[in-house]
């Protein structure tokens, strides 16, 4: 196979073309360079303006396909970016570091499906001082779904702390398209949809690991995240463990939400009509098949707990929580308020499985949330729902504490 020699400052790449890992992927370490300078302000004051040209902005616009990094100066990566112990100090980096680690779970996988010898994802968590302790490794496909990686401060980080820093931060990758894992992926995707992710055994191991490391620490300093199929994992985990009065930090990255896409909808007046049937006959069968405390102890559990969700309204998949916590506030203001706490409680699919017996209830029936909208440009799918998108500095956000009263 030919090959092609590439040598720049600080970067030797040796790849074949079909390599799969792309150069992209380290686009973010040039980034937080950018972050790590500013001031840690809300991204609704202003949107910040795109760093000037890197040596990462034109590698990507070269005329062929890079395959993966083999070599890179590691002091220049430390001197890079918010590879210091006061990255976990504001919102904006917190999400760049979770997502950063959620990656660290992909290509963990990566790697051992293409048995590498110089494994690619270390990088992805030594640059903010974690260290994997422990592989989730999937009983029925060997495959790697997630990581538990513990925090090691640095012996000088510049005179700077962090409040109540985690001493774990556990993650769950999402689907891998490869053909090792895309059979055991895709099933547990159907039991997100048919909300039976709790009885399957790679959730169990996940929530034996956080029963475990809660039990040992305390919840106050393990962290969850996750992403697409990993997110609907942290969230039953949290929701499971805040039913039991602990309540874990969690970044839930473009979590799903399986509903029609009425937030694709550009007629407001047509989408709000919609979204207000729905709530009404939501309502009335949940009070007619259920009563009206029905549910009410387990939601008032889970309202104390504030995930931090991300969600990019351009993805189908996760779009329809935009419209769940924002229908709420417009049916407050139209003096619909009661019909919209009880049917907020429920789902259809849920109510439905009800009248045959079949108790169930949907992952993404959540009571609060700490929600972070993407409304930055995204042209296709992979851009919209990608976990990439998430550890730029560029991104058009908007961020909204929604508390369930």
């Amino acid at each position: 196979m030919r090959r092609h020699w590439l040598a720049l400052p600080q970067i030797i790449i040796l790849s074949p073309l079909p390599r799969v890992e792309t150069a992209r992927q380290w686009s973010h370490l040039r980034f937080f360079s950018q972050v790590s300078t500013k001031s840690c302000s809300s991204s609704n004051s202003r949107k910040r303006q795109r760093p000037s040209p890197s040596f990462s902005w034109w590698l990507h616009r070269l005329p062929f396909r890079i395959g993966s990094i083999r070599c890179l100066n590691r002091a220049a990566l430390e001197d890079d970016g918010i590879a210091r112990s006061d990255a976990l100090n504001c919102p904006h980096h917190q999400r760049s570091v979770a997502a950063s680690l959620v990656q660290g779970a992909y290509v963990l996988e990566r790697d051992r499906q293409l048995n590498r010898q110089e494994a690619c994802a270390p990088p992805w968590w030594e640059r903010f001082h974690f260290e994997v302790t422990r592989k989730l490794i999937d009983d029925a496909d060997l495959s790697i779904f997630g990581a538990i990686y513990k925090f090691k401060p640095p012996t000088n980080s510049h005179g700077s702390t962090v409040p109540n820093p985690p001493k774990f931060v556990i993650v769950f990758r999402g689907t891998v398209t490869k053909k090792e894992s895309l059979s055991r992926d895709l099933k547990l995707d159907l039991q997100v949809l048919k909300n039976h992710l709790h009885q399957t055994s790679r959730f169990m191991i996940a929530m034996q690991a956080v029963r475990s490391l809660v039990a040992a620490f305390g919840h106050q300093h393990v962290w969850l995240a996750g992403h697409s199929l990993g997110a609907a994992m942290a969230t039953l985990a949290g929701k499971t463990m805040a039913k039991e009065g602990m309540h874990l930090k969690a970044f839930l990255f473009n979590p799903p939400f399986f509903s029609a896409p009425i937030e694709r909808i550009k007629n407001w007046k047509v989408k709000h009509g919609i979204r207000i049937a729905g709530s009404v006959v939501t309502a009335g069968l949940a009070l007619a098949l259920k009563g009206p405390n029905h549910k009410c102890n387990s939601f008032t559990m889970l309202s104390a707990w504030v995930p931090c969700l991300f969600v990019n309204k351009s993805d189908d998949i996760c779009s329809e929580y935009i419209g769940y916590f924002e229908h709420r506030k417009k049916m407050e203001e139209i003096g619909a308020g009661n019909i919209e706490k009880l049917a907020t409680k429920n789902s259809m699919k849920d109510l439905f499985l009800s009248a045959f017996g079949v108790e169930s209830e949907s992952l993404h029936l959540l009571p609060s949330a700490n929600m972070t909208v993407n409304s930055s440009p995204s042209p296709d799918f992979k851009s919209a729902h990608g976990i990439h998108q998430w550890w730029k500095s560029d991104l058009d956000c908007q961020t909204k504490v929604y508390l369930y009263e």
